[in-house]
């Protein structure tokens, strides 16, 4: 199900959120976990960024296709210009592209949607996400079999 574009993205400054970005075309050798050297740098580059906007992270998951981030934004602007930020360096470094380079006439657009947000506002929705973030992030090391999950059909 594709976001609309229309529609504001829930954002809170007083409770933490659930953030998700996924791309389709980040498999193989693209993968968010292609190398030890690509996953680290585009954690020590989220928590960065984060810091630099004033947002807290709590937990993050590379999961190869998709990043899962559990954070809380100082302010609605600071988190914005955070998604834009980190939205483009991933992409960079998943596409092995340079800033200012040419872009190439190949790639379409690198993300599947917009990025996924939902405000947590119980502490007990907040301790469920985090434990799923910790599932899936060792789901894709390996550490544990893949679990199919059940979710409710939106229909």
């Amino acid at each position: 199900m594709k976001s609309h574009a229309k529609k504001p993205r829930p954002i809170s400054t007083k409770h933490a959120m659930h953030l998700t970005l996924r791309s389709s075309k980040a498999r193989g050798e693209k993968s968010f976990l292609a190398n030890r050297k690509r996953s680290i740098l585009i954690e020590s580059k989220v928590r960065s960024i984060a810091k630099k906007f004033g947002v807290q992270t709590y937990r993050y998951a590379n999961v190869g296709n998709h990043i899962h981030i559990l954070v809380r934004a100082t302010y609605r602007r600071g988190f914005i210009s955070f998604l834009r930020a980190i939205s483009g360096v991933i992409a960079r470094i998943a596409l092995g592209a340079e800033r200012g380079q040419a872009k190439l006439r190949e790639s379409t657009q690198f993300w599947d949607q917009r990025p996924w947000t939902r405000v947590l506002a119980w502490m007990k929705d907040f301790e469920n996400v985090k434990k799923y973030v910790v599932q899936n992030f060792n789901e894709a090391m390996g550490f544990v079999p893949y679990k199919p999950r059940k979710y409710p059909s939106t229909a």
